[in-house]
């Protein structure tokens, strides 16, 4: 159904008929329907819809559980439903575009698109915002009051960064005043005077937020936390870092690269530093750690005379006691590495292994120095190439 006002018909000097659309008039079909039922309201043109009810203009579409259409202020009224208590089970759900969000109660001007939301989220990038009250622009920006950035997809989520302002950048960015780091709804002295979350779809660069726990041995933890950068589409490049409340603390850094046609792989490198015991006692124990993981592939079409691939896991033996990441990394006590390198000519091949092994049980490290092997391909030294083959028909 469509609501729009035409202007007056206007004499113009060669008397023809001219009609011309009002700025208040619609540029596309309105359309909306209920699961239960309509009421319209002809006089005040406002349509009531009722149980699952749908709206579609243009790229906008809105589900609600009740939607009021006011076709005279071009505006859209949506209310998620609730129980018997009054306590809302099921939001209302807003899609224009690129920008998706649930609310619980929102109004939404879809000439000018501007809107008023009520506790919304919405999901930007690999985070999700929450918001008590937001406001959105005829440019898709959000004003958010009261609203928190998180990376937990659950509706109460376990942690998160609070602040009182918050403006969403759709595709750009995510900027926020003073915000502090909250968990378990507790507030911590974690603090910032404001915070910058780019949310650009593909490669972003941006903060990594920290995972939290208790260790039994080294205390309260926030590990993982700290800042990706997405160089270009061939590097990029983690830094993490983990700390414990008994003194312990973590650092890695991690970099994937790519030459396409090439090569591609991947460097990791771990350090620790795991303090066991009080300080104060004869019993303290601090160790100082290292892991380095390094994996090259060669692709086969970029020399197919030279071949270089590389796979090494070497460290510390006692590493993977305080920092394993996996159950597979706790119960590995063997690791291996192996640097191979060849090269083919006409007469033969070329190539050198450089190999290691190294045992954490009986703190065993063997490395074998570059072992070098030459293959000849098969020749006839005594052959006269321009000899050729005769045979006699009996």
């Amino acid at each position: 159904m469509i609501f729009s006002t035409l202007s007056k018909a206007q004499n113009t000097p060669d008397d023809s008929l001219k009609v011309t659309k009002s700025s208040g008039a619609l540029d596309a079909i309105v359309e909306y329907q209920a699961r239960d039922s309509m009421r319209f309201d002809l006089v005040n043109q406002i349509v009531y819809l009722y149980d699952s009810a749908t709206v579609k203009y243009q790229n906008i579409a809105l589900y609600a559980h009740y939607i009021e259409i006011d076709f005279r202020n071009n505006t859209i009224m949506a209310d998620g439903k609730k129980d018997s208590t009054g306590k809302y089970i099921q939001e209302a759900m807003f899609d224009e575009g690129s920008q998706q969000f649930a609310a619980k109660k929102l109004r939404y001007n879809y000439l000018t698109r501007k809107g008023k939301i009520l506790e919304a989220a919405t999901q930007q990038g690999d985070g999700y915002v929450l918001a008590e009250a937001a406001k959105k622009d005829s440019n898709n920006v959000m004003y958010i009051a009261n609203g928190r950035y998180t990376t937990c997809d659950l509706n109460h989520p376990h942690f998160a960064i609070r602040a009182r302002k918050l403006k969403i950048i759709p595709d750009d960015k995510i900027v926020t005043g003073p915000a502090y780091l909250e968990i378990a709804d507790v507030p911590t002295p974690l603090a910032v005077p404001f915070g910058f979350f780019p949310n650009k779809k593909g490669r972003a660069s941006g903060i990594l937020i920290p995972a939290y726990g208790e260790s039994p041995q080294l205390g309260f933890f926030l590990k993982d936390g700290g800042y990706y950068w997405g160089v270009n589409d061939n590097l990029d490049m983690a830094v993490r870092g983990d700390i414990y409340s008994k003194g312990s603390w973590g650092a890695k850094m991690f970099t994937n690269y790519r030459s396409r046609y090439h090569y591609n792989g991947n460097v990791a490198f771990r350090y620790s530093r795991i303090r066991t015991g009080d300080a104060e006692l004869p019993t303290n124990v601090v160790r100082n750690d290292f892991f380095v993981n390094w994996v090259h592939i060669q692709d086969p079409k970029s020399n197919p005379s030279m071949t270089f691939s590389a796979n090494v896991n070497a460290g510390s033996s006692s590493y993977n006691t305080f920092n394993a990441e996996r159950p597979n990394d706790y119960l590995a006590n063997t690791f291996q590495s192996n640097v191979a390198w060849s090269k083919n000519w006409k007469v033969g091949r070329l190539s050198a292994n450089l190999r290691h092994s190294q045992n954490t049980v009986t703190r065993r490290v063997d490395m074998s120095l570059p072992q070098v092997a030459f293959t000849a391909n098969r020749f006839y030294p005594f052959k006269n190439p321009n000899q050729r083959c005769r045979y006699v028909v009996p």
